[in-house]
């Protein structure tokens, strides 16, 4: 469990970053985060492939997610879609490292 790990969050969140920098320009990545964690058994790394495809699917996932919202609450909707990606691309970063940890997908 990471969350209660300020660097190992902030280093996954950094690996992220660079991980949605590289899928804007190829279809795959990897995130190389050894040594993320330590527990009794020793060492822990992370080691994850990811598709542009896998970023997309959460992106509409959490899209999906705030427009249900804001309709429930009657937040005008604004339409492109593109907006929705870039206001909530860090909420989905900061989703994707809590609710996934250690196994991103």
């Amino acid at each position: 469990d990471l969350t209660k790990d300020k660097l190992a969050l902030q280093r996954l969140k950094e690996a992220s970053e660079k991980a949605k920098i590289e899928l804007s320009s190829s279809a795959a990545t990897e995130v190389n985060l050894p040594f993320i964690t330590a527990d009794a058994t020793g060492p822990k790394h992370l080691v994850k492939s990811i598709t542009r495809t896998d970023l997309e699917k959460l992106v509409e996932t959490l899209r999906s997610r705030v427009i249900d919202y804001a309709v429930s609450v009657e937040i005008p909707l604004v339409q492109d879609k593109y907006i929705y990606i870039l206001i909530f691309l860090g909420i989905l970063m900061l989703e994707w490292t809590m609710r996934r940890k250690m196994n991103l997908f």
